[in-house]
């Protein structure tokens, strides 16, 4: 199929928009060089058709006014995807950590049953990043054909619903608190340590034995 005349008009701006990301990247907006091709990608898809249909000429050029649009686009981005990345990030914690209380916080029980609780394709995808085997962001991204971007926001989402389907169990009594400041509530990990009371290698140390134990849950259920 020939490119259309919006198709020639979106490739003549790439270099603006590479302008941009080159900005936010400066700003420490942008972490990964995915992450720029992977927001380009996603404004054209979600953004552009939008774009033209609102685009006033009496205002001023669609060059500055979609340059304009994709700065505004790929900054929420950004600062959603660094929300993300933190919420889902696997610390590395000794064994013990992941072990201590784990008798009396946890019940594998009601913890697989939050886990069929979920809709099936949240199921699937936390299966897929915290099952065993673990599969990288990257590796969902390739079998789905969606954007890591994507993908960290499906696995966020996901997270926090396990988060709060498992505090109305019961099941993980003490780590619930923290499951729902970091996944429901999306608060930075010093914030939740301050109001629980707690050290930051305590809370990443919740965090993880909730996967750890997601993962068990699920892999007793095969």
């Amino acid at each position: 199929m020939p490119p259309t005349d919006w198709d020639v008009r979106f490739r003549d701006l790439l270099p603006r928009f590479a302008g941009v990301l080159r900005q936010l990247a400066s700003r420490g907006y942008v972490k990964e060089a995915s992450q720029g091709t992977e927001a380009i990608h996603d404004f054209y898809l979600d953004a552009w058709p939008g774009l033209q249909q609102r685009f006033d000429p009496h205002k001023g050029t669609f060059g500055a006014y979609a340059t304009a649009a994709f700065r505004r686009f790929a900054r929420r981005r950004m600062v959603e995807e660094a929300q993300w990345i933190r919420m889902l990030r696997s610390d590395a914690v000794d064994a013990a950590s992941l072990e201590r209380g784990a008798d009396e916080s946890y019940d594998l029980g009601l913890v697989r049953a939050a886990v069929i609780a979920l809709d099936p394709k949240d199921r699937e995808l936390l299966e897929r990043r915290y099952g065993n085997p673990e599969q990288s962001e990257r590796e969902i991204s390739r079998d789905l054909g969606a954007s890591r971007y994507v993908v960290r926001q499906r696995l966020a989402r996901a997270l926090a619903e396990l988060a709060v389907r498992i505090d109305e169990t019961g099941g993980v009594r003490e780590d619930a608190r923290v499951m729902r400041d970091v996944f429901v509530e999306r608060k930075p990990d010093a914030l939740v340590a301050q109001e629980l009371g707690m050290t930051l290698p305590q809370i990443r140390a919740a965090r993880r034995r909730v996967l750890e134990f997601f993962s068990r849950a699920t892999g007793e259920r095969r």
